[in-house]
């Protein structure tokens, strides 16, 4: 890295051993917030070819990240999610009750929402928006 306190760590070697020093750099360094979002894009990617899954996330990264975020806030944004899939296709709607763990389905795949093709499609890019979210620079 060269700079700061640490020279010689690396990214995730500073993310481990002082995050609070680690948040500081991220937001006041330009450079190292471009290489953090290279670096997280990178392995961003290495999770969704690890499994072989042709692109597929694996059930268990969801579940993690569900784990992250709390139940509560990833309800309240598959609620959320309902509802706009609901407006968008008023004659086929998706039962206002679902609970997003119906969805995730058991054994490391997801759950099929039958006769919902197009909101199927919607819920796994929600998914896949949740485990593996945007690093967004400025």
């Amino acid at each position: 890295m060269g700079m700061g306190r640490y020279p010689d760590k690396t990214i995730a070697e500073l993310f481990a051993s002082n995050r609070p020093y680690f948040d500081q750099v991220l937001y006041k360094n330009v450079k190292f917030r471009h290489d953090y979002a290279q670096a997280f894009q990178r392995w961003a990617n290495e999770q969704i070819d690890l499994d072989g899954n042709n692109g597929k996330l694996s059930l268990n990264r969801v579940l993690m990240a569900v784990e992250a975020i709390g139940q509560d806030r990833t309800r309240e944004l598959f609620l959320k999610l309902i509802k706009a899939l609901n407006e968008e296709w008023p004659n086929r709607k998706l039962p206002e009750d679902l609970d997003y763990k119906t969805t995730l389905g058991s054994g490391g795949y997801f759950e099929r929402l039958e006769g919902y093709g197009p909101q199927q499609k919607q819920v796994q890019l929600f998914w896949k928006r949740i485990a593996l979210p945007e690093l967004w620079e400025e």
